[in-house]
């Protein structure tokens, strides 16, 4: 499974992020404003008014899953995340098996948010008159996430704080204004389950798990965060709890909010946008657009570093060339693994996108 490793291979920048920053990560992946920004709608349709139920028992459910990942957090910490651990419990075939499977997790949101991230910047750009092709905004975004990435994973955990942390903020804002619009009502459609069905709660909780993707990535920073052992546990279940907590509270607001509306809620792309119309909050619209891109951007930017860590750790295991398991001499971040990750988040895309796919058909 592993084999020598060269003494000149540097490694991470050690003991080098706070809590706040480790927790960034996992919440970045999860981008928890893009759930009710875009994939509210589909819970919906499939659960109704037992939306908040699926997020509830999906939380439960990923807290669980936290508490296991934990036992193994709470005594190990390396750049590997789920990978090292499941070497370390069920050996090194699962291990290489679990390796690749959070490789294409990771790189396919990634190349999943990249898109969101073109589809809203055109959508915004294109409101002050400015028009970009879709390839452009692609490249952009790849470019800075990998200079980030490539220049110091303290500047990436800052810069994904930020952009996450305004998205929510913004997206709390409408729905705080939405719920007060309805005289702060208790919506009993939804609180006695009306008409929803045990199959479409469940098809809905799927759908929410999904939206929780890459929870547990703050487990690719065991090299670099301070007190690995007590961050990095915290982290996932607190990460979980907030996103939780977000999501729940979203998701009762946006469903009050379009009860009543005449509009179809699961046949909506762009819910927060159609409730800051609605309730004579527009500028809040755009602000939530311009949230949702942060978001994107700061997912795709912590993909990358996940993606990367990874990487890095399967290549020190002599699964990938010597050359990927290398850090900067200077920067001590995984620049070789970095360059392949955003590579790779770049170029499938444009690709799908040349064979004739929309960006909107690629992201989803």
């Amino acid at each position: 499974m592993s084999k020598p490793q060269r003494q000149t291979l540097h490694n991470l920048k050690e003991n080098r992020l706070s809590y706040a920053e480790v927790i960034a990560q996992s919440i970045s992946v999860i981008a928890p404003s893009t759930v009710p920004a875009a994939v509210l709608g589909l819970i919906f349709a499939s659960a109704g008014n037992g939306t908040w139920l699926s997020f509830f028992i999906a939380i439960i459910g990923l807290l669980f899953v936290c508490f296991n990942i934990n036992q193994f957090a709470r005594r190990s910490a390396s750049p590997g995340s789920l990978y090292t651990y499941i070497v370390k419990g069920l050996g090194p075939v699962a291990g290489v098996l679990s390796g690749w499977g959070l490789l294409l997790g990771y790189m396919v949101t990634g190349m999943s948010t990249l898109c969101g991230f073109a589809i809203f910047g055109q959508m915004l750009l294109a409101q002050v008159g400015i028009h970009f092709h879709i390839l452009v905004l692609f490249a952009v975004a790849v470019a800075i996430s990998y200079g980030i990435a490539y220049r110091d994973i303290q500047l990436s955990a800052k810069m994904m704080l930020l952009l996450e942390g305004a998205s929510i903020l913004a997206v709390l804002v409408l729905g705080g204004l939405v719920w007060a619009g309805k005289g702060f009502a208790v919506d009993m459609p939804q609180l006695t389950l009306k008409d929803a069905t045990s199959g479409g709660v469940i098809t809905g909780v799927v759908l929410v798990v999904f939206g929780f993707s890459g929870f547990e990535s703050s487990t690719s920073l065991g090299d670099e965060a301070k007190n690995p052992l007590q961050t990095i546990p915290r982290s996932l279940l607190q990460s979980t709890a907030i996103s939780g907590a977000f999501f729940l509270f979203m998701a009762y607001v946006v469903v009050l909010g379009f009860r009543g509306s005449g509009f179809d809620l699961g046949k909506t792309e762009a819910p927060l946008a159609f409730l800051a119309t609605k309730n004579g909050f527009g500028f809040l619209g755009t602000l939530i657009n311009a949230g949702a891109l942060l978001s994107f951007f700061s997912c795709t930017l912590a993909c990358i570093n996940s993606t990367a860590r990874i990487i890095f750790s399967m290549a020190r295991h002599g699964l990938f060339h010597d050359a990927l398991g290398e850090a900067h001499r200077t920067n001590k971040t995984p620049h070789i693994a970095v360059a392949v990750s955003a590579s790779i988040t770049f170029f499938v895309p444009a690709a799908v996108y040349l064979s004739g796919v929309s960006a909107f058909e690629a992201q989803g």
